[in-house]
């Protein structure tokens, strides 16, 4: 383990967030050349609980570049173009009225959702896309071209397009090449145990994998 002492600005400001109640604990991992600059936990996992480099976390939007590399894989096999619109590959999303919103403005985060609770993992899969199809854009949002974070939003439709576009087991080839450059075997193993992929891209908090 690596501590942040070459690194004292990111220390401060990772501090400074702790401070601010922005995070409870950070993991951080920097290297330059080969050469591992810092390899280390601040702060707490959870209260009374030490951060460390051998903590195990949610991933959460960590696991988002997973989805992400899938879709770049499949626009470089000609499946799709991340100018597609949605509704090419999502049928419902024209069918309710929604506002032209494009595979690269949901990669982007420019498709102008709202920030709301999606209620995963209660309420499952199917109904939080009924939920996304339903939630009214406006067409300014859409068409506004800037970034707004949501956290989970387009990443079930994301996920959704690499569902319905590839086998299981192409998506678990897909993600053992990401994975492996980490070591994550078990994400990949993950995935090519799972039939429909959807718990291995997004599964329940409480599962401790990816959303």
């Amino acid at each position: 383990m690596t501590d942040l002492s070459n690194l004292p600005r990111t220390r401060e400001i990772l501090n400074q967030g702790r401070e601010e109640g922005l995070h409870l604990g950070v993991q951080i991992y920097v290297s330059l050349n080969g050469d591992v600059v810092a390899d280390t936990g601040v702060g707490e996992s959870q209260p009374g609980v030490s951060m460390t480099s051998e903590t195990f976390n949610l991933w959460l939007s960590a696991g988002k570049p997973l989805t992400a590399f899938a879709i770049a894989r499949l626009k470089e096999q000609g499946r799709l173009d991340y100018d597609d619109p949605l509704g090419t590959h999502l049928p419902e999303w024209n069918s309710a009225g929604q506002p032209a919103v494009t595979l690269r403005q949901l990669l982007t985060h420019q498709a102008g959702f709202p920030n709301r609770e999606l209620g995963w993992p209660e309420l499952g899969w199917d109904r939080i896309l009924e939920q996304l199809v339903e939630i009214p854009i406006p067409k300014e949002n859409a068409t506004s071209g800037r970034s707004r974070y949501v956290q989970a939003a387009t990443w079930f439709l994301l996920g959704e397009i690499v569902i319905r576009c590839r086998t299981a087991c192409d998506v678990r080839i897909e993600t053992r090449n990401v994975t492996n450059l980490s070591g994550s075997v078990e994400l990949a193993e993950t995935v090519a145990d799972c039939p429909k992929c959807r718990r291995s891209f997004f599964p329940s908090a409480g599962g401790g994998g990816i959303r």
